[in-house]
Formats: structure tokens, sequence, C-alpha cells
């Protein structure tokens, strides 16, 4: 498949039950003491945020969208074809950021907070010492508008909906089935 020949393919993950979020840590910032009310202070500075039609809006970033189709392709293969080995050559999401919805509306800060879509949820740090650690967490029906382009012969189309079936039933985001520390059952969906 030539560059000319690349496949464009759409499709639409629906959260089957909540979506649990985590801001980007920059390295070190771990080190910096918090409170919990500034937490959402920079949690609003820092999370995941993108410009959808002029608003910064929640977005699913490109490495966390190609992380769960990993998930989703480990033990497949086509032949002597890896679905896993041959994901990151042959498949890529054709945007850095995807808004996450919820009503057919982009998710905000502001309407986080309004709905009360936070978990407040107690956190070993530092060696035993307990700190709240507030995320948030959309509820089920949360959706995501995906696109990738298939960029050669290894995986099809047919290949990535396979992949993105069994990536849902592993999950995004924070305590997902498939986390490799402390698996949850959150940031399931459903491909439509």
């Amino acid at each position: 498949m030539n560059m000319t020949e690349q496949k464009i393919v759409s499709v639409t993950m629906v959260g089957v039950t909540p979506l649990l979020l985590n801001r980007y840590q920059p390295e070190g910032e771990d080190k910096i003491k918090k409170t919990d009310e500034t937490y959402l202070d920079e949690w609003k500075r820092k999370v995941y945020l993108s410009k959808h039609e002029g608003e910064d809006v929640v977005c699913l970033p490109h490495s966390m969208i190609m992380a769960c189709l990993l998930d989703g392709s480990k033990g497949k293969r086509k032949g002597k074809i890896y679905f896993a080995r041959a994901l990151y050559s042959s498949i890529t999401p054709t945007s850095m950021h995807f808004p996450v919805f919820f009503d057919e509306k982009p998710i905000t800060i502001d309407r986080i907070e309004r709905e009360g879509w936070i978990s407040a949820v107690g956190a070993k740090v530092n060696r035993g010492s307990t700190v709240v650690r507030r995320r948030p967490e959309i509820p089920t029906g949360w959706s995501v508008k995906l696109s990738f382009k298939i960029l050669s012969n290894k995986l099809t189309q047919n290949d990535l909906m396979e992949i993105l079936k069994d990536a849902g039933s592993c999950g995004i985001g924070d305590w997902r089935p498939s986390s490799p520390k402390k698996p949850g059952m959150y940031g399931q969906f459903e491909i439509v």
C-alpha cells in the first residue's frame, strides 16, 4: 500500500463503564507537595486538554489510544504476523488528541466540576502516608470519535475492528481491567 492508497477508518467508542482519568504528571512533580484544595486547579492546567471548536476540552491523547490498541492486539496474529508487532507500523490515529463527549457535548473542566464528576479516593504515597486523590470520573455513556489511517497491508480494516473490539474489554484510562498495577472496572467501551 503506498501513501496515496492509505485508508481512513472512523469509529466511535462508547463507554459501558465510567471513564477515570488522571492528569499528566511531569517528571519530578511527584516531589511537590499538594493539598486537596489546589489539586483541581493544578489538574485544570495539566490534564489532557486540547482545543475543540475554540474551547479547552478533555481529550484522549494519541499515545493513550495506541496503548489501548496494543492491549487489544495482544495474542492476535494473522499467519506469521503478530498484530502487536505490526500495530505501530500499520495503523495510526489521525489526530494527536480526540475530544471526550457526554450527551453529544464535549467535556470541559467546568462541566466536570458542575456535574460533580470527580472521584476522591485515598492513595498511599511516600511509603505509607495516605492522601486523597481527586480525578475526573466521566459517567457511563461517554464517547470518543476516532479515526485511523491504515498505513500498510499488514493489518486491514477488519483487523483494526477486531483489535478495537478486544481493546474495549481491556479499557482505557486509569483503573481499567488491563492496568498493570491496579486493575479496575473503569474505561471499558464498545465500538459503534
